[in-house]
C-alpha cells in the first residue's frame, strides 16, 4: 500500500506548483518577491490591484455547467427499452432525487467541477453508505414496577439515518491515482487508486464499531506526534491556507486528546492468493487503509458488483493519451497576468503624473 502511494505521489507531486499558482491566481494573491525568468519582479509595485479574470471566466463556465446539468428535474432523467420498463425507471428516478438531496448531490457536483477548472482534474468517490446515530428513547414501564422505578426508563438505539449513495469530494492534491495509465482511463484500465485524508480518532473509532474497520487494529493506531510524517508538501493544504492568511496545524497528541489520524485508502485490482488474502486467483477490487502509514486497519473485498474502482474523475478536455491535462487556470494565468500589469503600470503612472516633482529653468 505505502509503495503504490509513494509511486504516484512521485508524479502527482510535479503539478503541486502548477497548482498552488492556480489557488493564488483564483485568491488574488500577490507574492511580491516572485520573479520571471529574466530575474524582474512580476509585481514591481507597492500597491497591486489584481484583475480577477481568471475567476470572472471560471465563474461563467460553473454557471453554465450547473446550469445544464443539475436545473431540470429529475438530475438523472431515466427511459426504459421498452413499455414494460416505465415503471421501474420513474421509480429509479425518484430514488436517484432522493440520495442526491439526501447527500448533498448537487453541492459535490460543484466542486467536481471546480477543481476540475482550476487544477485539470476533479475527482469524487462514489460509495453507498449506512449512516447510523444513536437516539434516546422513553421506553414506559409496566405496573406495577412503575410504582417503584417511575413511569418511563431511557434506553440508548442505535438508528439507520440514511443509507444510498454518498459523493465525497476528493482534493485533487491528496489523490494518487495509478501513473501507468492516463487518467481519462483510469476507471476503465487502472489498476489502483487512492487517497489521504484527515479524520479524528473517535470518527475512525465508531466506524470500526459500524464493521468499516477492524477494531483490535484501530486500538493500535500510534497516536499523532507531529513528526515524522511528511504530509505537508503532499497533501497541498499549507500554501492554500497561506494564500488565506491561515496557518493550520495538527496538534501532538497527549493523554487528553489522541490527535488526528491521517487515513490513505486504496481501492487496487489484486489477486488475493499473491497477497496473503485469501485462495482467489480472481482480479478481484480490494479496499486497502492504512492509518498514520502504519497500522492497517481495513481489507476487504469490494462488494460493488460493477466491479470497478468507487471513483469519479473528470479532466478539462479529454485526452486519452496524456496521464496529465492543462486547467482553464493555466491557459488564463498568462493572460490575467498582462492584464494585471498593464492596470498597475498605467495607475502608477498616473500617481507620477499627480505628484510631479522637476528641475526647470525659469528663463
Amino acid at each position: 500500500v505505502r509503495r503504490r502511494f509513494e509511486v504516484s505521489s512521485r508524479v502527482m507531486s510535479q503539478r503541486y506548483d502548477r497548482w498552488n499558482e492556480a489557488d493564488a491566481l483564483l485568491r488574488g494573491y500577490v507574492d511580491f518577491t516572485k520573479t520571471d525568468r529574466d530575474g524582474v519582479k512580476e509585481h514591481p509595485y507597492a500597491r497591486d490591484i489584481i484583475i480577477p479574470y481568471s475567476y470572472a471566466v471560471q465563474q461563467i463556465y460553473l454557471t453554465y455547467l450547473m446550469a445544464v446539468l443539475t436545473v431540470k428535474e429529475p438530475i438523472f432523467p431515466i427511459q426504459g427499452y421498452g413499455p414494460e420498463d416505465s415503471a421501474a425507471a420513474e421509480a429509479m428516478e425518484h430514488l436517484l432525487s432522493y440520495q442526491m438531496d439526501r447527500a448533498d448531490g448537487t453541492l459535490m457536483l460543484y466542486a467536481l467541477f471546480q477543481d476540475t477548472l482550476r487544477y485539470g482534474i476533479g475527482a469524487c468517490k462514489a460509495l453507498w453508505e449506512t449512516e447510523q446515530t444513536t437516539v434516546i428513547r422513553r421506553v414506559p414501564i409496566p405496573f406495577p414496577f412503575s410504582l417503584v422505578m417511575g413511569q418511563h426508563r431511557e434506553e440508548r438505539v442505535r438508528v439507520t439515518g440514511y443509507e444510498g449513495a454518498v459523493l465525497y469530494p476528493v482534493d485533487p492534491c491528496s489523490l494518487f491515482p495509478d501513473p501507468k495509465t492516463p487518467l481519462s482511463q483510469m476507471m476503465k484500465y487502472g489498476e489502483y487508486i487512492g487517497h489521504r485524508v484527515r479524520r479524528n480518532f473517535s470518527y475512525v473509532k465508531q466506524r470500526a464499531r459500524d464493521g468499516i474497520y477492524l477494531l483490535e487494529n484501530v486500538e493500535k493506531i500510534p497516536k499523532w506526534t507531529g513528526q515524522g510524517f511528511d504530509l505537508g508538501a503532499d497533501s497541498g493544504e499549507a500554501r492554500r491556507d497561506e494564500f488565506l492568511g491561515v496557518s493550520i496545524s495538527d496538534e501532538p497528541a497527549d493523554d487528553k486528546d489522541p490527535g488526528p489520524v491521517w487515513l490513505e485508502e486504496l481501492f487496487t485490482q489484486l489477486v488475493p492468493n499473491d497477497w496473503g488474502l485469501g485462495p482467489s486467483q480472481d482480479l478481484e477490487v480490494w479496499a486497502l487503509t492504512v492509518a498514520n502509514r502504519e497500522t492497517l486497519i481495513r481489507a476487504t473485498a469490494s462488494s460493488y458488483t460493477h466491479g470497478k474502482l468507487p471513483y469519479v474523475l473528470s479532466s478539462f478536455g479529454f485526452d486519452p493519451h496524456a496521464f496529465f491535462g492543462q486547467s482553464l487556470s493555466e491557459l488564463m494565468s498568462g493572460l490575467q497576468t498582462a492584464i494585471t500589469w498593464l492596470y498597475n503600470s498605467h495607475m502608477q503612472n498616473v500617481r507620477k503624473g499627480l505628484n510631479i516633482e522637476g528641475v526647470y529653468d525659469p528663463s
